[in-house]
């Protein structure tokens, strides 16, 4: 009887790993060919004539526009996939079980929190990048735009993104490892995803700043996650208006050499710490008035 319980168990386990690689490469494919399509609309002909008919401020804010929704479509097409595979899961809760559960007054704190916690976060982040001239704030985006980028940043990337990554990968890897392994893999494979995005540039020490950046912040979404109790709600607007803000003010960031990339990846560590620091000041104000207000 044991023995066929340990082999009904590894023929589980394998399942399941066979289940997540293959969420791996439909996530990953997906990055790729629509990262690719971005590109090539940008070095096509009607890319051209555009940049010719309209001032270059507006062409910049465009196509920058273009890219967001790019990027947040592709989320939003992750979220579908991902609920895709949550729902094959054997569990009462399926969604709740991965960090969506919303619970009103106190995600309503989360969302927030969180704005405060990303521009404290941004701040030592941006004063280094600008110490060594790897960041300009251009302008404004124009107001115009304001409410579609806030709103695709919102669902696509910090949604989208924190269920994938947090929610899903890590969360799936943790449950038959532990918790340093999942919040390892799920930060390293953030990181590839970032390194695909830029990979048509194939300026490598972009792709080493942009990825290595991504694995550290990626780890730290991984601690605000757990700082509480796997809610995502946090995390989903730390880095939702994390990116928010670098949109609309247009950020623009250069990584010419490796000692920059090196840098870049330094001053998201610093930004990180910060963000680690003080979600776990408020996740413990938090779980007090959780449990206050929401039954064991």
């Amino acid at each position: 009887m044991m023995d066929l319980k340990r082999g009904t168990d590894k023929e589980n386990d394998m399942i399941e790993y066979i289940k997540v690689t293959a969420y791996f490469i439909i996530i990953t494919a997906l990055v790729f060919f629509i990262n690719l399509t971005v590109y090539q609309f940008f070095n096509n002909p009607i890319s051209l004539i555009v940049n010719t008919f309209f001032p270059n401020n507006t062409t910049i804010a465009l196509q920058e526009l273009l890219v967001n929704v790019a990027r947040a479509l592709l989320g939003i097409i992750a979220i579908v996939v991902t609920v895709a595979f949550i729902k094959m899961e054997k569990r009462k809760n399926r969604l709740n079980d991965f960090g969506v559960k919303f619970y009103k007054p106190i995600s309503y704190a989360d969302f927030f929190v969180g704005i405060f916690i990303a521009i404290a976060g941004l701040i030592p982040t941006i004063i280094i990048e600008n110490m060594y001239g790897i960041i300009t704030l251009r302008s404004l985006l124009p107001l115009i735009f304001w409410p579609i980028t806030i709103s695709i940043t919102l669902i696509g990337i910090g949604y989208g993104e924190e269920l994938i990554f947090r929610g899903y990968i890590y969360q799936k890897i943790e449950e038959k490892s532990n918790f340093l392994t999942g919040a390892l893999i799920s930060s390293l494979y953030f990181g590839l995803i970032h390194f695909i995005i830029t990979s048509p540039s194939i300026h490598l020490p972009t792709m080493l700043a942009l990825s290595g950046s991504a694995t550290v912040i990626g780890f730290a979404f991984v601690l605000i996650y757990k700082f509480c109790d796997n809610n995502l709600w946090l995390a989903i607007s730390i880095h939702a208006w994390w990116d928010i803000f670098l949109f609309l003010f247009q950020a623009e960031f250069k990584y010419e050499t490796y000692f920059i990339a090196i840098i870049e990846i330094i001053a998201t560590l610093v930004g990180s710490a910060v963000l680690v620091g003080l979600s776990y000041a408020y996740s413990n104000y938090r779980r007090k008035i959780f449990h206050q207000i929401v039954p064991p």
